[in-house]
C-alpha cells in the first residue's frame, strides 16, 4: 500500500530541501536530509530534519478532508567564519526550495512557511539553528488519507 498523504509531502520536502547546493542556485549545501525526529549520530552539517507536529481536518463537502498539517524543519549550519549568516542563509535557502513547488508535485494545494526562530549562540559555535513552522494544506477522500482529491 502507499504511503500516506502526510508522508508523501514530507518525502517531498526531503526531496525539495535536498537539491539545496549554489549549482542548483542556493548559497549553502544541505549534506543531511532527513524526515525524522531524532538526529543521526554524526550528521554532516548544513543539515535539514523535519518531523509533522499537528494536523487539523475539517470537512468540506461529502466525502472530502481538508488537512492543515504544521510541520517542524529544523535547519543546522555550521560556519566557523560567520554562523549568523550561515543560519540566516540556510533558513533563506529552505523556503526558497519550498517554494519551487508549493502543490509538493500535485499532492498539496498549498505549502507556506509561517514562521522562523533562530537559536545561534557563542556557546555552541560554529553551529548555528533554524527552525522553520511549515504548514501544508491538503485535501482527501473521506476515508482515504492516501490519495490528493
Amino acid at each position: 500500500m502507499a504511503d500516506p498523504l502526510l508522508t508523501q509531502i514530507m518525502d517531498n520536502m526531503v526531496a525539495a530541501i535536498g537539491q539545496i547546493s549554489p549549482t542548483n542556485g542556493y548559497e549553502r549545501t544541505v549534506r543531511t536530509t532527513s524526515r525524522m525526529s531524532l538526529m543521526p549520530a554524526q550528521p554532516q552539517y548544513d543539515a535539514v530534519f523535519m518531523a509533522a507536529v499537528s494536523e487539523e481536518k475539517t470537512d468540506l463537502a461529502v466525502q472530502v478532508k481538508e488537512s492543515k498539517a504544521t510541520i517542524s524543519v529544523l535547519g543546522i549550519a555550521s560556519d566557523a567564519d560567520d554562523t549568523v549568516d550561515a543560519v540566516h542563509k540556510l533558513a533563506a535557502d529552505i523556503t526558497k526550495a519550498l517554494h519551487v513547488d508549493p502543490t509538493r508535485g500535485g499532492l498539496a494545494l498549498d505549502t507556506r512557511v509561517v514562521g522562523i526562530v533562530y537559536d545561534i549562540s557563542e556557546e555552541v559555535a560554529p553551529l548555528g539553528a533554524c527552525n522553520l513552522e511549515v504548514e501544508v494544506i491538503y485535501r482527501h477522500r473521506l476515508g482515504d488519507p492516501y490519495t490528493a482529491v
